[in-house]
């Protein structure tokens, strides 16, 4: 997929064959294709966002304005949190992730990766789930967030999911329990804790504020300026 870059549109090709599909520098994808087709596919359409599930590949739409700048101010937070905090570990966006055995790659919006896990960060991919990983839900996004990936990160073992929903401004955040099960996470005096970052939360308002409060701000609440 290359490193982590912004975010572009393409169409799929249904009439495709895939026999006679070639890993050219094409922006059109066949319907189904092999982990190795789409991996070459991926690196050689630059600028392209997908997704691959058991073999099909799914295009991901331009992201909105709003999804950009949640985007943006969470990763902020997070990282200038786990950097002040010591934590080392790293946080990204638009990186794959390849979970079930190699049947699924995905996208999540933001993930963290504990620093005792980093060596499973090849330079294209995560082997393996994220510590945590968050989806900011879109139009065409809210059931393959709210479900399909809550079951796939789940099973996968991501030990935390959160989901930023713009639409009805609610975030909901899920741990990883023993039985492999995710349980909510309950607010606290307002605050949504994360059980893989330790003194980290959100507070629901602070996302839907206008203007939302600064990072800088916010920092200095969690403890670290």
């Amino acid at each position: 997929m290359g490193e982590p870059r912004g975010i572009a549109m393409s169409t799929v090709n249904h009439a495709a064959d895939v026999n006679s599909w070639d890993a050219g520098p094409v922006s059109i994808a066949p319907p189904r294709m092999s982990e190795d087709q789409f991996e070459a596919w991926i690196l050689a359409s630059e600028g392209l966002h997908a997704e691959w599930v058991n073999g099909v590949v799914h295009m991901m739409p331009p992201v909105s304005l709003e999804h950009t700048d949640i985007n943006g101010w969470l990763i902020r937070l997070m990282g200038d949190f786990i950097e002040g905090k010591n934590l080392g570990g790293m946080v990204a966006f638009d990186y794959m992730i390849r979970l079930c055995g190699g049947k699924t790659r995905r996208v999540p919006d933001i993930i963290y990766v504990a620093a005792a896990r980093r060596s499973l960060m090849q330079r294209t991919y995560l082997e393996g789930p994220p510590d945590l990983a968050v989806e900011i839900v879109s139009h065409d996004s809210q059931s393959r967030d709210w479900r399909e990936k809550y079951l796939e990160y789940e099973v996968s073992g991501v030990r935390e999911y959160w989901i930023v929903d713009p639409f009805s401004q609610r975030t909901e955040a899920n741990a990883l329990g023993a039985d492999g099960k995710y349980a909510r996470i309950g607010e606290v005096d307002g605050k949504l804790p994360s059980t893989v970052l330790p003194g980290f939360y959100l507070r629901n308002e602070w996302l839907w504020s206008n203007p939302r409060p600064t990072v800088r701000s916010l920092l200095a609440e969690l403890g670290i300026v």
